[in-house]
Order: C-alpha cells, then structure tokens, then sequence
C-alpha cells in the first residue's frame, strides 16, 4: 500500500533501540539472528472475540487469517555488536507501515529469522495481511538469502502437532516466568481503550521476541554450538538490555531473568 512505504527516515533510522554490552560480555561470532513475534487484533467489526487486543499465540485455534490485522511486530535482532530489541513502528502506525518496515529490515540485515510457531502463525500472517495490502515482502515470498533463512522453534524442538506448548509454557519451563501470550485484553471501544491496547501488544511483543531469542540461544546451547559460559554471556546480554531501558515493562523482565 501506498501508506505503508511513507514511514519517515527517522522513524526507519528507529527500528530498533541499541544498547552495546560491557567489554567483558564478549562472545563467540553469531550468524545474525532476527526473533519475531507478532502479535494480532480482530478486524474491525468482527464479533468472533470481544476485545480489540488478542495475539497469535491465544488466538491460534479458530480464528481464520482473514479475521485477524498486524497489531504489532516484536522483533530481538543479535549481531557481533549488539542485541537490539523494539516493536517496530510507533504506536499510531497501521499495519501497512509495520510490514513495510519489516520488509526493509529483512532486505538490508539478512538475518536469520526465528519464531515460536512462526509457520502457522506470526509468518503466514504475515504474508496474508502484506498479500492483502500490496506490501513489498520480497524476503518472505521466495528462499530467504544465505546466512538467513527461518527456524521455528516448535518443529526444531519436534513439538509439533498434539505436543505442541505455547511459547508461555516454554517460557516457564525454561525458568522464565514473566507472563507471555496472555491472551485477549478486556473489551473496550473507546480511543482510551483502543491506545492502552496498542500499547500493551508492542510492549508484549517486544519481551516475547527477547523471550525467542533466549529460547534460540539455549536450543544452540544444548545442540553444543554454545559452551555454558557462552551461554551465559547471551542470557546476560538481554538482561543488561532489560536493565538498561527505563520502560516498565523492561524493569519487570530484569528483575526476574535468571542471574546465571
């Protein structure tokens, strides 16, 4: 759409809040890493939910693509230089502009992208919703160029199908317990409402993509690409991020993200 490509430099110069880790967090190169997660609202109108805000993770069974608009794109992107995370756009954009700047991201970064059940999900959402608008997403309608390509957590962990857990279930297991994918928020028409919903999809988004590229580390720790202490140096990037960034809902992620 023609709306989604007018985003201004500043805001694409914005994409994502850096923070450079200590000198002595140094660590072994990285293939450049994208984690996503997306999060959806209900079309306009639509009585399926009752509630404007809703994201993939609770709203995979039953609700057909058709029904469903990018409300926010959380994305964690990890480089050699540093870990970056941020919901893209701004809280006033409509999706067009969100996909736009997706697709720009994965154009200029070739990173490799990785999702929580991204397949299903937040990717075929993705293309629907750009598909729909005329968005230009050459990265996600053809192979992703090399070193990129797309990793979803749940089939490299053979978690799909009747085994399938949601990324809060994971999360938990795994000694992560800030509440991720908690489902819809309470009804509300209101521009109050409608503001307050915004706000709490990008912020979700954003510690949930943090909260897959933890996941992504650790699946590479355990695959022995990772030693422990390398390990260890990627959990306390993300949580020198958290603490860096004076948002609330960074302070609560700090504050409960394992020390070692």
């Amino acid at each position: 759409s023609r709306s989604a490509d007018k985003a201004s430099p500043s805001t694409r110069r914005a994409c994502y809040r850096r923070v450079e880790p200590p000198r002595s967090f140094d660590g072994p190169p990285v293939t450049p890493v994208l984690a996503l997660r997306v999060h959806a609202s209900v079309a306009p109108g639509d009585p399926m939910l009752p509630g404007p805000c809703a994201t993939v993770d609770a709203i995979r069974a039953g609700v057909g693509m058709h029904r469903l608009r990018v409300a926010a794109i959380g994305c964690a992107y990890r480089d050699d230089g540093a870990l970056r995370v941020r919901a893209l756009g701004l809280p006033e954009h409509d999706e067009g502009v969100l996909l736009a700047e997706l697709g720009r991201i994965l154009e200029r970064l070739s990173p490799r992208v990785v999702t929580w059940d991204g397949t299903a999900h937040d990717l075929a959402l993705i293309r629907v919703r750009g598909f729909a608008l005329g968005v230009r997403l050459p990265a996600l309608f053809g192979p992703l160029p090399e070193p990129a390509g797309h990793v979803d957590l749940i089939d490299a962990l053979g978690l799909r199908g009747a085994q399938s857990m949601s990324l809060a279930e994971m999360a938990a297991a795994c000694g992560l317990s800030v509440p991720v994918g908690d489902g819809a928020a309470s009804a509300g028409t209101s521009l109050g409402a409608s503001r307050a919903c915004s706000a709490a999809s990008r912020a979700a988004s954003e510690l949930e993509a943090a909260i897959v590229l933890m996941l992504w580390s650790r699946l590479q720790l355990v695959r022995g690409r990772l030693s422990p202490a390398e390990h260890a140096v990627e959990t306390a990037r993300v949580r020198a991020f958290a603490q860096a960034v004076p948002a609330q809902h960074w302070k609560a992620f700090a504050a409960v993200l394992p020390v070692g």
